[in-house]
């Protein structure tokens, strides 16, 4: 077709606003807290309520695009986002600022759900892995902006200029679709999960809500122990309609495959990891270093964006020739020494020995993601790819949450300790000896969760070769 490469330039500069939202709001995270002077279990939902909003939505988004065409899911996701973005520019309060990302993350979901399946329908099979390489650069270009931008833009101008710039991106995005993107209206029913959908938002809601409550009250407290009591219930009722339904968000049986269901919890678990430090590093760096935000930004984007863009592929390659779990295991080594070495951070380290320490961190998790999605998807047969790759960003974007959720607690939990309190303001207000011992506990804390991890690829690697002796037998 004509414009392929309009087309390419639309959908790819979608998904380069995924990945510069989601990499420039944490370095925005301390400033929100200062203009607005709010609390830090309440700042955590800058991020939350849009990491949320993707879980949730991702499957029904991609779902929609099959059912009534992609151009028209894609544009109305368009004009979402840059609706959000636009009212969180002028936003008056942190309350507007986190309704409003849920409102830009919903048209994310469109960027991230139907962005490669657009490129995948436009180019033809010999031009086709070239523009979804040009189409994941974009992307990659996003996740080094994002920290970049955000923090020479709080030096020189205002946090708001950054919504400003991403609501200009998206007209263009915009005008392109509008213009470029080809008509494809599919005419077959696709049926939606909507209940499917409404208990897991229930579910990870309310479980999102009790570890924010459990940073001001008691874990035992009524109306935390009421919050982690729906959550069961509700994800228990995701599970129940999952099993019965038609068109399901996630397929359970897929679950009954042991490597399916190691390697997608070994995913979790890294990325768990992951999300918790990229959420709290910008409160270490600006708060308790007093770097500038836009060193800040340098650092965060070199460890987060850079390293891992050029450890990932390799990962791929490698795990291509020699399998997955023996890089896996490299991976969250590296990821384990990394957290290791950082327990020894304090106030007075310097920006050289933070970015030593996190150095094998952004390395470990490069060689995770790629090797780990790969096992993911070679373990199901070709007429549910489409549900792995949903799931497996689905799992993603999952982790990102309870990573932020969960060692967000446990430091504010270590400071509370500390205290016997929390200041005015939550954790991040508290004296900087005491946050800097609460990040170190927390460190040791994720330390753990990667050990498990590292248990777990072992295991992986027990199950995988007594599957490959069963079929030896069989044979």
């Amino acid at each position: 077709m004509k414009n392929k490469w309009l087309v390419l330039i639309a959908v790819a500069l979608g998904f380069f606003l995924v990945n510069f939202d989601g990499s420039a709001i944490s370095i925005l995270l301390p400033t929100l807290q200062s203009d607005f002077a709010t609390r830090f279990d309440l700042i955590q939902w800058v991020t939350l309520a849009g990491l949320l909003t993707l879980v949730v939505m991702l499957a029904i988004a991609g779902r929609l695009g099959d059912s009534i065409g992609k151009k028209l899911i894609f544009i109305t996701g368009t004009g979402i986002y840059l609706a959000g973005s636009l009212l969180i520019a002028i936003a008056p309060t942190i309350h507007m600022v986190i309704g409003m990302r849920v409102v830009q993350a919903l048209g994310l979901t469109t960027f991230l759900a139907l962005g490669a399946a657009i490129v995948t329908e436009v180019f033809e099979e010999n031009r086709r892995g070239f523009a979804l390489g040009m189409y994941n650069l974009l992307g990659l270009f996003g996740i080094l902006a994002g920290p970049v931008a955000a923090g020479a833009l709080l030096e020189t101008a205002s946090w708001r200029v950054v919504f400003w710039i991403a609501a200009g991106i998206s007209i263009l995005v915009f005008i392109l679709a509008i213009i470029f993107l080809p008509k494809t209206i599919s005419r077959n029913q696709v049926t939606l999960d909507l209940k499917g959908a409404f208990a897991l938002l229930v579910g990870l809601s309310a479980l999102l809500l009790a570890l924010t409550f459990a940073q001001t009250q008691s874990f035992f407290s009524f109306i935390v122990l009421g919050l982690f009591l729906l959550s069961f219930f509700g994800l228990a009722v995701f599970v129940w309609i999952e099993k019965r339904t038609v068109d399901p968000i996630i397929t359970i049986d897929s679950f009954k495959n042991p490597v399916f269901s190691l390697n997608l919890l070994f995913l979790l678990l890294s990325m768990i990891a992951l999300s918790g430090y990229g959420f709290l590093m910008p409160f270490y760096l600006q708060n308790m270093l007093g770097l500038s935000t836009m060193q800040m930004g340098l650092i965060l984007a070199t460890i987060f964006g850079l390293v891992m863009a050029v450890t990932a592929p390799i990962g791929g390659a490698i795990s291509d020739k020699v399998g997955s779990t023996k890089v896996t295991c490299i991976g969250i080594s590296l990821l384990l020494v990394g957290t290791i070495a950082s327990i020894w951070l304090d106030e007075n380290s310097t920006q050289l020995s933070v970015f030593l320490r996190f150095l094998p961190v952004g390395m470990g998790i490069g060689l995770v993601i790629t090797p780990t999605t790969s096992a993911v998807m070679g373990t199901l047969p070709k007429d549910r790819l489409g549900m792995g790759a949903s799931l497996t960003s689905i799992i993603i974007n999952l982790a990102q949450t309870m990573g932020i959720a969960i060692l967000g607690t446990f430091w504010s939990g270590s400071v509370h300790a500390a205290l016997g309190g929390l200041p005015v303001g939550g954790a991040s207000m508290a004296p900087i000896p005491v946050q800097v011992d609460a990040l170190q506990s927390t460190f040791i804390f994720a330390g753990c969760i990667i050990f498990f991890g590292l248990v777990l690829n072992l295991w992986r690697v027990f199950v995988e070769n007594r599957q490959s002796k069963s079929v030896g037998v069989m044979q």
